[in-house]
């Protein structure tokens, strides 16, 4: 049987753009040899790039599906996955039975797989690190990182969700075919008149007004981010955690934070970098005023190169850090941004 391998890309914020998350996912499903189908959920009158066809065939997409929503359906995470949900049945993805779904193993990844898994009663492995589609076989990280668990998905379509930066992003993985269009769907729950409630607006018009909020939802996606810059309860308060933000502005990194911080209330659940949060796999993660639990270094356990600051030179992130800084946060990060400023990183 022929595969069908449907690749689910994520958006960013407000607006589209194709990620190395997007492009590893399309890889992988291109060496099958299969064909390739990407989807992507956009508002009803937005613009779509005109590059965008081209940038996924190069990755191995053979055809675009692109689900059209209104504004409020489109931020409702249920609206989204029916959606895609429906659109598995009709004609530009149905004509040739989907054999796969694939999505990145990000927050948004992961929720939209198992919605749509059980919209449509399907088996889902979730932070897959390797797949193999002809066995129908996934590996993930079990134990705290220190081994594999290969996992076999019954059925005849399987939703699997890849873990960033586990999977190379490889060009010319699909023949030459000719240049495609791409099909725009309506679902029916596009128009589904989803409507935000009075107190969720005022919550949603104080996040906009706040620069710290802005911050933290302007920033880039942690799951995906090559570089990463994190905080714990040394930093104090949640207005300090600027200093991150600004120390990662020019790396185009992502602010991260340690259990603590969060508990205290000093950045977003969404950031939790550690065994209880988001587990990472970053080029460069900076760990400042962090002390080092087993709990967040498993969630680190990822990364390729790891720099420590942090006062207290007894601190067991040292252990786990290539480079380690022994002084105040409050003193090395305006001399780093300074210096990343002034390189132009």
């Amino acid at each position: 049987m022929r595969k069908h391998i449907v690749v689910w890309l994520d958006r960013s914020g407000r607006s589209f753009s194709v990620k190395d998350g997007h492009r590893a996912a399309l890889s992988l499903a291109a060496a099958s040899g299969g064909l390739v189908t990407a989807v992507l959920a956009a508002e009803e009158r937005e613009a779509v790039p005109g590059n965008l066809a081209p940038d996924l065939a190069r990755f191995g997409a053979r055809r675009v599906a692109l689900l059209r929503f209104e504004r409020a359906a489109l931020d409702s995470p249920e609206a989204v996955a029916a959606g895609f949900a429906w659109a598995l049945d009709q004609p530009v993805l149905a004509d040739t039975p989907v054999t796969d779904i694939f999505a990145t193993a990000n927050a948004v990844g992961r929720d939209l797989m198992a919605r749509v898994a059980s919209h449509r009663n399907l088996p889902l492995l979730q932070d897959c690190v390797a797949v193999d589609v002809d066995a129908a076989t996934g590996e993930k990280y079990i134990l705290q990182g220190r081994t594999c668990g290969v996992y076999a998905l019954p059925g005849p379509v399987h939703c699997w969700t890849l873990r960033p930066h586990e999977f190379p992003c490889l060009e010319g993985q699909a023949p030459e075919a000719a240049p495609m269009d791409i099909a725009e769907l309506a679902p029916p729950v596009a128009k589904a008149g989803i409507r935000l409630s009075a107190k969720a607006r005022e919550d949603l018009a104080e996040r906009e007004a706040d620069p710290m909020a802005r911050m933290w939802e302007d920033q880039p996606d942690i799951m995906e981010a090559s570089v990463i810059i994190s905080g714990g309860r040394s930093l104090e308060s949640a207005e300090n955690f600027r200093l991150l933000h600004e120390a990662a502005a020019p790396l185009h990194a992502a602010v991260g934070a340690s259990r603590s911080a969060v508990d205290m209330g000093y950045a977003p659940p969404s950031v939790q970098v550690g065994q209880t949060g988001v587990v990472v796999s970053p080029e460069l993660y900076i760990a400042c005023g962090i002390s080092g639990s087993i709990f967040h270094t498993t969630g680190i356990k990822g990364a390729r190169k790891v720099v420590a600051v942090n006062k207290d030179r007894t601190a067991p992130i040292f252990l786990r850090a290539d480079y380690g800084i022994v002084d105040d946060l409050f003193a090395v990060l305006p001399l780093l941004r300074e210096e990343l400023v002034k390189k132009g990183a």
